[in-house]
């Protein structure tokens, strides 16, 4: 408890390194420095996603999906910043690939009459409104150039998205 304490109510020593300080020893990678590249996959059965576009106005969408996956890999660069003092490297990442399957999709726009509280949930007192029904969704994104090009110069990408839909959609009223 008292190395907490010093912690917190000390006035901390700057670390002395770089050309200005004659210390040109470099300090260790960070975790998050090692990886070049990094891949995601993420399988679902079941998928439901309340996003609120307005928290004022208290308006968002609603996406459920059933099975599907979702698989995105991205590049790192590292950018070393300018002056005389070391400092972090700027971390830039960039999506270069990135493959979504979607099965029964439903898209819903929701709306509440009043503004939400920490006390209450709000699921009883949203209105929606039915936008969109496909029975599958499938979206692919590569990237047409190299990582190092992608960082460069970004643009370049091929998008490609598939849908089938299995009902009419309803038509809504948006205000």
């Amino acid at each position: 408890m008292q190395n907490f304490w010093a912690t917190w109510t000390s006035v901390s020593r700057p670390i002395c390194r770089g050309k200005l300080f004659g210390s040109l020893k470099p300090s260790k990678k960070k975790l998050g420095q090692h990886y070049r590249q990094l891949s995601c996959t993420a399988l679902f059965p079941r998928l439901q996603i309340h996003y609120w576009a307005s928290f004022a106005q208290q308006r968002g969408i609603q996406l459920e999906c059933g099975q599907g996956h979702i698989f995105t890999r991205g590049t790192q660069r590292l950018i070393p910043q300018a002056g005389t003092v070391m400092r972090r490297l700027i971390s830039e990442w960039s999506i270069v690939q990135m493959v979504s399957d979607l099965g029964l999709v439903n898209v819903h726009l929701m709306a509440s009459p009043c503004e939400e509280d920490a006390d209450h949930r709000l699921d009883s007192l949203v209105k929606k409104t039915h936008l969109l029904s496909l029975s599958s969704l499938a979206y692919q994104r590569h990237s047409l150039r190299t990582a190092a090009e992608e960082v460069a110069f970004p643009g370049g990408h091929t998008h490609n998205t598939h849908t089938h839909t299995h009902t009419t959609p309803t038509p809504c009223i948006v205000r």
